[in-house]
């Protein structure tokens, strides 16, 4: 039988967290374990990415693209941005990585044309491609930062648990 790599992950902290750590005696190691284990469970976050984290990345992608797109229609001289296909929505969770990465991919090179041509457009319209922007930065690191692991600073400094789980 094949364990999920979250799990795996998880079953390897823990390990280290009860079997190895109550016989660490050198400050040192037991910071250094203490990393290792935090370390394991950001890639257990990582690892187990779900369709709803994928969905709300695409999402966001998808709001800015269309303040984008409705912005520079007007200028011929833009970058095409990527067409986010209705469909994305009934995605496997391949299709919906492919259609969040072409999506980020298209939406930095038209943020990088702006910033290239800022002084050749109305403030009015770089205002606002600035705004949708940072409001989709914003919003693309807090799904991450929903999803990530808090850190105990003071496990790691002091070499010594907090409390147990």
């Amino acid at each position: 039988m094949r364990e999920s790599l979250p799990r795996l992950l998880d079953t390897m902290a823990f390990a280290i967290d009860r079997q190895l750590l109550p016989h660490l005696t050198d400050d040192f190691a037991r910071t250094q374990a203490y990393g290792l284990i935090y370390m394991l469970r950001c890639l257990r976050a990582q690892a187990s990415w779900s369709m709803e984290f994928l969905t709300e990345q695409v999402e966001a992608a998808d709001i800015v693209t269309t303040v984008f797109r409705d912005l520079l229609a007007q200028y011929d001289f833009s970058p095409p941005l990527a067409a986010l296909d209705g469909d994305w929505r009934s995605a496997s969770a391949a299709r919906l990585e492919a259609v969040r990465d072409e999506a980020v991919r298209s939406l930095d090179e038209a943020y990088g044309w702006l910033q290239q041509c800022a002084t050749e457009l109305p403030s009015s319209a770089v205002d606002r491609l600035e705004e949708a922007y940072r409001t989709y930065l914003a919003r693309q690191l807090k799904a991450e930062l929903k999803r990530g692991v808090p850190i105990n600073f003071s496990e790691i400094s002091t070499g010594t648990t907090a409390s147990r789980e």
